[in-house]
């Protein structure tokens, strides 16, 4: 795995002979890739999702805009916040603590039983369910520890499928993985950018060109990979139907062609067009309730006076794929 906030420079397109695969890495070329419709999604082996790839995402795209429908409005911001308050609350500031395992899983999952209109059986059932997938990577080294995550996922359709829960899976995948995963990554930044921490604590109005920047700099999507169901041209790169095209996304966001010192975090950065969520027709279906959860709860996190535990360091999960920490261990400051 790459250094979590140090991908491998942006080069020019190499093919992988042993993998029949381009590896693009440049800024133009990924972005290029991701609008190009002939690209399908595809696993990291380079199976396509199937020939409807397109009509497939269009359905999970509709399915999670009916559930942030119910999500724009102010009473949905403030449970936003009164959660996360909630959750801060509980914490002893006399004592270090996981921000992940304390703080944004639970309040995400938090969220997703209020979204769902869970009865309180099923909100057992829903924190119990998001628990296990989440934190399935924490135990890798235990075997039964997928087959408890599969069991979750089980679970999961079956009170989808008996109308149990108001809300789509594709949101239950969003709202209780994606956004705590990146708001880990996105605050650890901030804890070890502490100078940029302070720009934001003391003019909030930089929240929305501080969340860009934050996908842009510490985006959990490290690789993305297509599939190319015909032959086409790529700029000077000839692609043959049925080659892998593999998207090197962390590379193409600290592209220096693209983002001036794209090393160093600058929350007041204009960093509109970065691939943090992708752009094109296969862009991250669920990019507003990532940009919305980061807008209006990191300030609260701030405001509680967070600094990393100097006696312990964070710990990583995930691979050339994707990446996040799973234990960011912090401590609040006296008031």
């Amino acid at each position: 795995m790459e250094q979590p906030f140090e991908p491998a420079p942006a080069e020019a397109p190499l093919f992988n002979t042993s993998r029949n695969a381009w590896v693009l890495s440049r800024y133009s070329d990924v972005c290029a890739a991701l609008r190009e419709p002939s690209l399908l999604q595809t696993t990291p082996q380079g199976k396509a999702t199937g020939p409807d790839d397109g009509a497939n995402h269009a359905r999970l795209y509709a399915e999670v805009q009916a559930d942030m429908s119910r999500m724009s409005s102010p009473t949905w911001r403030a449970e936003m916040e009164s959660t996360l308050h909630f959750f801060l609350r509980k914490m002893d500031r006399s004592q270090s603590f996981d921000v992940v395992k304390e703080i944004l899983q639970p309040w995400s999952t938090e969220m997703m039983v209020i979204l769902s209109k869970a009865g309180p059986v099923e909100a057992g059932q829903l924190r119990q369910i998001a628990e296990q997938i989440f934190f399935k990577k924490e135990h890798s080294s235990d075997p039964s520890a997928s087959q408890r995550a599969k069991q979750a996922e089980a679970d999961l359709d079956v009170l989808l499928e008996n109308g149990k829960l108001s809300a789509s899976k594709p949101m239950f995948a969003g709202l209780t993985q994606t956004v705590p995963s990146f708001l880990a990554k996105a605050w650890l930044a901030l804890l070890q950018n502490p100078h940029q921490a302070a720009r934001l604590s003391e003019n909030p109005a930089l929240m929305p060109s501080a969340t860009e920047e934050l996908l842009r700099y510490a985006g959990i999507v490290q690789t993305l990979f297509r599939y190319a169901s015909a032959d086409l041209n790529l700029g000077d790169t000839s692609i043959k139907q049925g080659q892998l095209v593999i998207l090197k996304v962390a590379s193409a966001n600290y592209d220096s062609s693209r983002f001036d010192r794209p090393e160093c975090l600058d929350v007041s950065r204009r960093s509109s067009g970065h691939v943090g969520l992708g752009t094109g027709v296969h862009a991250c279906v669920g990019s507003v309730l990532v940009r919305m959860a980061c807008t209006v709860i990191t300030p609260i996190f701030l405001s509680a006076s967070p600094a990393l535990d100097g006696k312990s360091t964070p710990v990583w999960t995930g691979d050339t794929t994707l990446c996040w920490p799973f234990v960011v261990p912090i401590a609040l400051q006296p008031n």
